[in-house]
């Protein structure tokens, strides 16, 4: 007999951090956290529509300094 779902799901960590580097190459930032001044490197971000054959769609990059 399978494990109920919830068995299956870690706790959730919501902070409020900075952008302190952007890696356009792998659409991954890395944030600088304000309530435990650490920072995490490689956090993938997502773009509402991407299409990487031809490059359309859209996407943004996030500017250092702005907030997460």
């Amino acid at each position: 007999m399978s494990q109920p779902a919830q068995d299956k799901f870690t706790p959730v960590s919501i902070k409020s951090a900075r952008i302190a580097d952007v890696n356009v190459k792998d659409f991954t930032v890395a944030v600088f956290s304000e309530d435990d001044y650490k920072m995490r490197f490689d956090v993938p971000f997502s773009v509402p529509y991407l299409h990487a054959p031809t490059g359309s769609g859209m996407h943004f990059l996030p500017e250092p300094g702005a907030s997460c």
